[in-house]
This record gives C-alpha cells, sequence and structure tokens, in this order.
C-alpha cells in the first residue's frame, strides 16, 4: 500500500526526487513525504537529514532549504561522493492539523501521541536475528546488522498512517551512517542530543555548529527516532563484546535554537556549517576550513533540571540564557494575580541543582506544572532516570 515515485532531474547529474505515500489517509487528502537524494545510491557515507518531525518546529525546513541550495551547486560540479537524502518536512501529518489559526505538530490529534516518540526498537529482535550470524570481520557484521535491522522493521505490520509513517523514517535512517534529525524549543540557545558512543563522530558538528550545549545520554526513554536509529549497535555491542561490531549509525537531534529564529542570514549560516560537516565526512568534496572551539564539555542528559510551576501564575524571569545557575539561586518569580495582597503574590522559583540555563519557555502565563526552564550540570542528578525529555 506505499510505494515511492522517482522522477529524475535532468538538468542535475546525481539528484532526484522521491515521494512516500502515506498509506491510509482520508479520502481527497493525499499526504506524502518528500526526499531529495544527492549522489549515487550504496555510495558511503550515506547522511541522512530530516526537519520538522514535529511540524510546528519551522527553522529546519528553512536550513534545508539553504543546504539543498549548496547541494545542488555542488552536484552540478559533480562533488558529490557519498549518498545524501533530504527530509525537508518529515511529517505531513502535523503539517495539516491546525486548530483556531495555531498549527498542532508535535503530537497526533487522534491518538496524542507525541510523532517523536514510539519508534520501534529493534534491539531485541536483532540480538536474536544475527546470534548466530556474526564473524570476526567488523565490516561483514555491519552489513549484516544493517540488512536485518531492515528485515525486521519490514516485519513489523503498521496499522496507521503515524505508525506508518515512522516506520518509513525509521528505515532511512537506520540504513545510514550519520542521521540528523533538526528540531527546535520553544526559546533556547542552540543545542544537540546523542549517545555517549556517537558523541566523538559529532563533536565536530557541535563545534561547527557553536552549540552551546551538547546533552548524552543512550536511553532517554519514550523512544525518539535518534535513539531508535542508533541505539541497536550499542546493544549489540553490549550482547556480543567478543565480536567485533562498528557503530553502523551515529545519529543526533539538534535544536535549532527557539520557534522564532527563522531568518535568512541565520538558517542559510546553519546550512553552511551542515555542508561543512559533509565536507569533513568526504560526502561533498572540498576544504570545510578551520574548525571553531566547542563551548563547553558535553554534559550528561541526566544532569537536566527541569523548573515547574507550582501553580498558576505569570512568570518574570530573573535569570538570562546562556548562565550557569548555582543550586538554590532564583531562576525566575511566578507572580499570582489573584492574592489579596501583592506583597506575598510572588513566588520564587528555585534551581534545586543548577546548571547550564539553555531553555525557557515562551508563554508566560502558565498552569500548575507546566515546566518553564530547563538547565543542566555538568554532573548527572541522584536519581534522575527516564523519561528524561519532555513529553
Amino acid at each position: 500500500m506505499t510505494h515511492l515515485e522517482y522522477r529524475k532531474l535532468e538538468d542535475l547529474p546525481t539528484k532526484a526526487v522521491a515521494d512516500f505515500i502515506l498509506p491510509w489517509s482520508m479520502p481527497g487528502a493525499e499526504m506524502k513525504i518528500r526526499h531529495f537524494r544527492y549522489g549515487i545510491p550504496g555510495s558511503r557515507p550515506r547522511v541522512y537529514l530530516q526537519a520538522s518531525l514535529h511540524a510546528d518546529e519551522i527553522p529546519g525546513m528553512l536550513v534545508l532549504h539553504h543546504l539543498m541550495r549548496l547541494l545542488d551547486t555542488a552536484d552540478r560540479a559533480r562533488h558529490i561522493r557519498g549518498e545524501i537524502i533530504i527530509v525537508p518536512a518529515a511529517n505531513p501529518m502535523g503539517l495539516s492539523q491546525w486548530t483556531f489559526g495555531t498549527q498542532q505538530g508535535r503530537f497526533e490529534s487522534k491518538s496524542g501521541i507525541n510523532f517523536n516518540r514510539d519508534y520501534p526498537c529493534l534491539s531485541e529482535a536483532l540480538v536474536k536475528t544475527v546470534k548466530d550470524q556474526l564473524n570476526d570481520e567488523a565490516s561483514e557484521n555491519r552489513e549484516l546488522i544493517r540488512q536485518s535491522a531492515l528485515t525486521e522493521l519490514g516485519n513489523i505490520q503498521p496499522k496507521t498512517p503515524a505508525e506508518a509513517m515512522k516506520q518509513h523514517l525509521l528505515g532511512e535512517g537506520i540504513q545510514s551512517d550519520y542521521v540528523i534529525d533538526l528540531h527546535c524549543d520553544d526559546i533556547a540557545l542552540l543545542h544537540l542530543y546523542t549517545s555517549p558512543s556517537s558523541w566523538p563522530e559529532f563533536s565536530d558538528l557541535a563545534s561547527q555548529l557553536r552549540a552551546e550545549l551538547v546533552l548524552l545520554e543512550s536511553v532517554s526513554g519514550g523512544d525518539p527516532f535518534d535513539e531508535a536509529c542508533s541505539r541497536p549497535w550499542s546493544d549489540l555491542v553490549a550482547a556480543y563484546p567478543k565480536h567485533p561490531i562498528l557503530q553502523g549509525c551515529h545519529a543526533t537531534t539538534i535544536e535549532l535554537r527557539g520557534g522564532q529564529d527563522v531568518g535568512q542570514d541565520l538558517s542559510s549560516a546553519d546550512a553552511a556549517n551542515l555542508f561543512r560537516f559533509l565536507q569533513r565526512r568526504k560526502a561533498v568534496l572540498g576544504n570545510p576550513g578551520s574548525l571553531p572551539e566547542l563551548s563547553r564539555p558535553a554534559r550528561p542528559l541526566k544532569g537536566l533540571e527541569q523548573l515547574c510551576s507550582p501553580q498558576a501564575g505569570i512568570t518574570v524571569f530573573r535569570k538570562p540564557l546562556g548562565e550557569e545557575i548555582n543550586p538554590g539561586e532564583t531562576v525566575a518569580d511566578l507572580i499570582d494575580p489573584h492574592a489579596e495582597d501583592p506583597r506575598n503574590g510572588t513566588i520564587p522559583l528555585i534551581s534545586e541543582s543548577g546548571g547550564f540555563f539553555y531553555a525557557r519557555k515562551s508563554n508566560h502565563l502558565v498552569g500548575a506544572g507546566d515546566i518553564i526552564a530547563r538547565m543542566c550540570a555538568d554532573h548527572p542528578i541522584q536519581g534522575r532516570n527516564a523519561p528524561m525529555l519532555s513529553p
């Protein structure tokens, strides 16, 4: 019920367009995921970049627009050496969800499920499948695992358009050497998530993008897209330590600042930095130039503190983004506009663990339990376990 339709672009030697049609769409409302593919299929490295999996997060779409302009020029010059797949709008379902003029692209409106959660975890099936097939050749094991992962994923029968979409996107990711998933936060500094095993492969990307913060965790909880791509490799290494297993897929989620950080200059600069990463990985010919220094060492996601509002009110921030918060410091004040005595209507919102203040809520009117600010310490917080991502 799903298929790919290709049409060759004659003016560009190796660029092609592919459309994945989502099954079970409503009558007259066909949805598709459009891919732009550069390079010869099967070339390595294979780099997969997607944006707007949370469909109301726009900056990544514009960044990939500018990246494609650079890739088009490289393609005309025959400088593409790997295979590069660009999906500027990964979630057509979320793009179509609007309520009273506001886009609702984070959760599927029918099920309430986060579009970046509940991806199939293939680890358990792969551990069983490859048990008697691994050998002493690391490159052969890597290809075996890749093909086995595609087979196991194909054995899963999706039942809804959302499940079919997730299966398709994961299929693109797990066969790639590098997966870059572009998101954004509410109001935030540029930061990225990846696993400890993939961090060495992405340290230059973080530096090139001038990321303010890198958060590391193998299992954050919730089965997000990036972990579904990379986690099986780490699990197989742990399951079969006597066999040489190379990490076949390195995945990262990049948070491109805040949702309102949409501009030609900013997006073209981010695209140029992604292009330099492709050059460093020899997916594209060319000199990427010198590498900026990383702003600060990577920190564990277990060091994340999410500061929540104890009741409804108005938040007024005392601290700016980019500041190191000490334990016990007040980050914001919560104002109760119904307080009989305004002098007693202010509640200080205090950080327990402290850390680098990198993201906050844009809406100053908040309800009880709302996450209003996030900061990350340089050490794990005792008792901090999955799930560690926002809902």
